[in-house]
């Protein structure tokens, strides 16, 4: 009896290891196959996009370039639809920015300059944000 016990206790471990690896690697070629399509999706660029885009966010940063009016300026760049070419400048515009409003509700003078900083840094680095 302790025999069959032990066979069948084996057999049901045995079982469950097996399918765990075939829904392992099932898993892993789904992945591999919607990682494959998101970089597709990624890597092609989208000129209409990308022009709208940059139109908006001109319109956008003119105040900040003017005369340093930010009021609204951060939430205005999160509602816009990022293209893939310019998700870095996005994302380190919204940390800019990010960064100056924190400074300035805590009344930290560096982290303000730092934003300032950075948001510089980046209409060199994109002239047309001038």
């Amino acid at each position: 009896m302790r025999k069959k016990l032990t066979t069948i206790f084996l057999l049901v471990i045995t079982t469950i290891i097996l399918s765990a690896c075939g829904i392992g690697s099932n898993n892993n070629q789904s992945k591999s196959f919607f990682g494959e399509q998101q970089q597709k999706q990624v890597n092609s660029s989208n000129p209409q996009l990308e022009k709208e885009y940059e139109k908006e966010l001109k319109t956008i940063m003119a105040p900040v370039w003017q005369s340093q009016q930010l009021d609204g300026v951060k939430d205005k760049v999160l509602a816009l639809k990022a293209p893939a070419k310019y998700i870095e400048l996005h994302l380190n515009l919204v940390l800019a920015l990010d960064k100056i409003e924190t400074g300035k509700t805590n009344s930290d003078q560096t982290k303000v300059q730092e934003g300032l900083d950075k948001l510089n840094q980046l209409k060199t680095q994109y002239p047309w944000l001038n």
